[in-house]
């Protein structure tokens, strides 16, 4: 009806390991792509060094980055407008933390990628 051709069920199973058959005679399975990205441990600590969390955002690492962000901000400006000496402490070792970590977890990232 209306020109539309009609098959039969053997003739449907005779083509089907046909093109089977030359799917995996002529072309191979497909093989993924594996993408291995290569951060640089010096690029995060400067980056840290400049703003403390923005090396960890650098490497994706963004819940670490903003707490670092947020945490260093407070903690800063409430050793500031207090004069409070041990939170200026706390301040200048969140910093150095975040630029040591973020080099650190870099690396590891890049021994991480290079093994698989």
């Amino acid at each position: 009806m209306f020109g539309a051709t009609t098959t039969t069920a053997s003739s449907v199973s005779a083509l089907r390991p046909e093109v089977i058959r030359a799917r995996s005679a002529h072309s191979p399975r497909p093989q993924a792509n594996v993408v291995r990205v290569v951060k640089s441990g010096v690029f995060a600590a400067v980056l840290s060094f400049f703003f403390c969390g923005l090396g960890h955002i650098y490497l994706g690492q963004f819940r670490t980055g903003i707490a670092l962000m947020v945490g260093f901000s407070v903690v800063l400006f409430l050793g500031v407008r207090f004069l409070l000496p041990i939170l200026q402490f706390i301040a200048v070792i969140m910093w150095i933390y975040g630029m040591a970590h973020s080099y650190r977890v870099a690396e590891q990232m890049n021994q991480h990628n290079l093994l698989r």
